[in-house]
């Protein structure tokens, strides 16, 4: 589902600072918010609020692949991802709907971390405690960088191998201005999967 920034903030009690940490797989730019879901039904669903609530008509569509997009919105590839933008704007960089990446592998994976920290690429620190994590016998941590924040989460096997599990993972609450979080997502899973996890 695809919505406006500007009438988002000015129909929705609380605008969109209230509504989007409250949303599984969302998104936005300076222009447009997505929400993404499995089921058309539950975008149609959410579409239907964000409507009863008082967002116009033409603010708010559930953009579908085997559907036409409405005309105050263009499609295409962006960044070799598809895309929708605002028409009659050019589409500038985009803001990919990642939540998280989780990958497997040797204790190389956190020596890789280590390494982004040591070269100043990032920070590292002790994340609050997660049941789920602790409960497997993980640890969380924070990355930074600049203004973006992504959570670490690491667990080691317990069966002596050397095995690591990561899970790195932007938090809900931080859905507005997500850019820079994603962006250090996609640059920690860049750098994980090098690795060879």
């Amino acid at each position: 589902m695809v919505g406006r920034v500007v009438e988002a903030d000015r129909v929705l009690s609380g605008g969109l600072d209230v509504f989007a940490p409250a949303q599984q797989g969302y998104s936005e730019d300076e222009h447009l918010f997505r929400v993404g879901f499995m089921s058309v039904g539950e975008a149609g669903e959410l579409r239907g609020r964000l409507l009863s609530m008082g967002m116009p008509e033409e603010a708010v569509t559930v953009e579908r692949m085997d559907q036409p997009v409405p005309a105050w919105l263009r499609r295409g590839e962006v960044d070799g991802h598809r895309a929708v933008w605002l028409a009659g704007r050019e589409p500038g960089g985009l803001v990919p709907p990642l939540q998280g990446v989780m990958v497997r592998g040797s204790s190389r994976l956190w020596e890789v971390v280590e390494s982004m920290r040591a070269r100043g690429e990032v920070a590292v620190r002790r994340g609050p405690a997660d049941p789920i994590v602790d409960e497997a016998g993980g640890e969380r941590f924070e990355v930074v960088r600049g203004d973006a924040l992504v959570d670490l989460h690491v667990i080691r096997a317990s069966d002596g191998s050397g095995g690591v599990g990561l899970w790195a993972a932007r938090r809900q609450e931080r859905n507005r201005g997500c850019r820079s979080d994603i962006e250090l997502l996609r640059r920690l899973k860049v750098v994980l999967e090098a690795a060879g996890s």
